[in-house]
């Protein structure tokens, strides 16, 4: 992903994404979303981004569809962020609220669309389980389908993609006594610098 001078860079997601930010500040960030900026912006001269977290937490991939026009197409990004897909599977389980993979795939490529649409460069973010929560193991079976279709969604658009649940695997499996979350979901700092890490290793500055 390019970032130019003065880029406006889009964080959208659920509350991975959100993770307690100031909704009253329009460019509050927090956790992987500030380390991208102070990354972006303290380590390159004359840069200046703009970046805005509009992550929200509980929000399902319709969400995002919903509010597409108010936290992108408002902003007129450069540059957009997203990660979304782990309420779609989660809500199946609490609330018996499931969403089908074929409806996930839908809503993920209107955004994507969307997206591309705006001439606006993108990358998306693979919803991911940690082993941190045994007891939710078991929601591979639903979210494994999305991710795959998912995948598609962003080969079919041509935007960057970000393996994100096989990354954080494969770190565990290195270091098996460091824990990425409290609850399998949200990230803990390790998680939350893990993500950041991923995105800015694929940022191109110009």
């Amino acid at each position: 992903m390019k970032i130019k001078d003065n880029a406006r860079i889009v964080f959208i997601g659920d509350s991975i994404t959100d993770a307690g930010r100031d909704r009253n500040d329009v460019h509050s960030l927090s956790t992987f979303s500030k380390k991208v900026e102070s990354y972006i912006n303290n380590t390159f001269l004359f840069k200046n981004a703009e970046v805005f977290n509009r992550g929200i937490s509980g929000y399902r991939s319709a969400d995002l569809v919903e509010k597409f026009e108010e936290f992108v197409v408002s902003l007129k990004p450069d540059n957009v962020i997203m990660l979304i897909g782990i309420n779609d599977t989660w809500r199946r389980y609490d609330s018996n609220d499931p969403t089908a993979a074929e409806t996930y795939y839908e809503n993920v490529k209107k955004v994507i669309s969307g997206v591309r649409k705006l001439g606006a460069e993108m990358m998306v973010l693979e919803p991911f389980l940690t082993k941190d929560d045994p007891a939710k193991y078991c929601y591979y079976e639903d979210l494994m389908p999305k991710i795959l279709l998912l995948r598609k969604a962003c080969r079919e658009e041509g935007v960057e993609y970000v393996p994100l649940d096989g990354i954080m695997a494969a770190f565990e499996v290195a270091h098996p006594e460091i824990s990425l979350s409290a609850d399998g979901v949200h990230p803990n700092e390790y998680g939350s610098s893990l993500i950041a890490e991923e995105i800015i290793k694929r940022l191109s500055i110009y």
